[in-house]
């Protein structure tokens, strides 16, 4: 019994005095995993509505205090299908697609490191590579992806902290009409990582 209250004690002792590693010359890693819904209408009586579930690993460096930049990527998939009568088509039909993306983001930190939960803003810009696969065709279509999110961080020590975002995003596909603008809520945890002191 006394082990567990010096347990329970020590456990809540260092969840109260956590912060995170955020001043320059650190690194951050980590990634999140993300819920979106997102309404497609491309004007020419192509609609859906597609829920996904993602996964982005990250990777960031500190340049400045409370200032990090890096690159992110991220890979999904997901099935389509289309109701009755869109795009022309008079029967129900599926696709499936796969995206590969990758880009820079920025992230900044509202308050000091020492605090245990801090509140950041994101920005990224990623490129994005996208297959699909139709019952009697497959093509190949590239997108610009634009996003800003922004969430609170809470820290369990000095190294790991689980962050929830909301964030938008619009995307611009090369050489098709249309564009896809998202509302997206994420859960991630990062690692930072310090840099040895000489």
């Amino acid at each position: 019994m006394k082990i567990v209250i010096l347990f329970s004690v020590a456990t809540i002792s260092l969840f109260f005095s956590a912060s995170g590693q955020i001043t320059k010359n650190n690194w951050m890693v980590g990634g999140n995993i993300g819920l979106a819904q997102t309404n497609y209408n491309s004007g020419v009586s192509v609609k859906y509505k597609l829920t996904t579930v993602s996964l982005s690993p990250n990777i960031g460096y500190f340049i400045w205090d409370k200032t990090s930049a890096g690159i992110k990527t991220s890979v999904l998939s997901y099935k389509t299908d289309f109701p009755n009568g869109s795009g022309g088509s008079t029967i129900r039909y599926s696709t499936k697609t796969y995206f590969y993306n990758i880009g820079p983001f920025a992230r900044y930190y509202f308050l000091n490191e020492d605090k245990r939960t801090n509140i950041f803003i994101e920005g990224a810009y990623q490129y994005q590579f996208r297959k699909d696969i139709s019952p009697n065709t497959s093509s190949n279509l590239s997108s610009n992806v634009f996003t800003l999110s922004a969430g609170p961080v809470i820290y369990f020590n000095s190294s790991v902290g689980i962050e929830f975002t909301l964030g938008y995003s619009t995307q611009k596909f090369k050489g098709a009409p249309g564009s896809n603008n998202t509302i997206q809520t994420n859960i991630g945890l990062q690692v930072h990582l310090e840099k040895e002191k000489k």
